[in-house]
């Protein structure tokens, strides 16, 4: 049997990951040329959920219908009003397969971009800056990544464990059940071995 360990094994706590996160690309987006403000960005964690779109074009976050159908959009941090949805949506089935435009949330990891996305469109348009939303969003893309490689994320985990982590006390016993039940387990990540068994300790 065989386990991930990100948001299976290993329980994060989301807001203090989106954090984290956010605080660990947000250097790495300033030294790419963007405004030393955003060290002080406001952003609201509880902005995004799974199953949101990115429209990298036009800097917008939105909502479907099970239709695939825009029913709430924003730009930036402001929602769009009916008329400005319709004008932009009101035919259009979005689908990001295959789409270097619309970028699908699916993933707990991708809240924080979308967090980091939304709140720095309308922190740079209020500064008058004219944003380039694909540059933008792929730009953060790029500093998470960065910022998952080159230990930024992973060494303050391991700092401070309990701030990130939500232990589960049932885990041990439903592993040690599995196991002698004569069960082989395997754990599959892309972390470092290191930190599997600080995770685990």
């Amino acid at each position: 049997i065989g386990f991930d360990m990100d948001y299976t094994l290993a329980i994060y706590d989301q807001e203090q990951m989106d954090r984290l996160t956010i605080e660990a690309a947000l250097p790495k987006l300033i030294a790419r040329g963007y405004p030393e403000s955003l060290r002080t960005l406001d952003y609201e964690l509880t902005f995004p959920v799974r199953g949101l779109m990115v429209d990298a074009k036009l800097g917008n976050v939105l909502k479907m219908d099970r239709y695939k159908y825009v029913k709430r959009a924003y730009h930036g941090m402001r929602e769009l009003s009916y008329d400005e949805r319709r004008e932009l949506y009101h035919s259009m089935r979005i689908r990001a397969k295959g789409s270097t435009r619309f970028y699908f949330i699916d993933t707990l990891y991708a809240l924080s971009e979308v967090t980091l996305f939304a709140a720095g469109v309308s922190h740079m348009e209020a500064l008058g800056m004219t944003v380039d939303y694909h540059e933008w969003f792929y730009a953060i893309r790029d500093a998470v990544d960065r910022s998952h490689q080159d230990d930024s994320i992973v060494s303050a985990i391991v700092a401070d464990p309990g701030r990130f982590l939500v232990r589960d006390p049932q885990l041990p016993r439903a592993l040690h059940t599995l196991r002698s039940a004569g069960k082989k387990l395997f754990l599959i990540t892309n972390f470092s071995w290191n930190l599997c068994c600080f995770v685990f300790h």
